[in-house]
């Protein structure tokens, strides 16, 4: 259960500085004016942007740390079998 935490937390936490840069780049490159100008900020595109890479690299995050927490108690087991033997 605490790997599951960590592992989310690190997702999320992640997940929203991937996102914020995503939209960081879109403010900046905005050869359209699509996002933004003078007279208003369309918050859908960029929220848009931002959900899209924080759900993306949460859950990819997500995965990655719990294999890497299992094939970490795996390589225990198998050591302790080995010292056993």
């Amino acid at each position: 259960m605490k790997n599951i935490k960590y592992g989310a937390f690190l997702g999320m936490t992640a997940g929203s500085l991937f996102g914020f840069f995503a939209v960081y780049a879109a403010w900046q490159h905005n050869p359209q004016l699509e996002y933004h100008n003078a007279n208003y900020i369309n918050v859908a595109s960029l929220l848009g942007i931002w959900m899209t890479w924080f759900v993306i690299v949460t859950i990819s995050t997500f995965i990655g740390y719990m294999v890497l927490v299992k094939a970490l108690v795996i390589y225990k087991l198998i050591l302790k079998r080995r010292n056993e033997v």
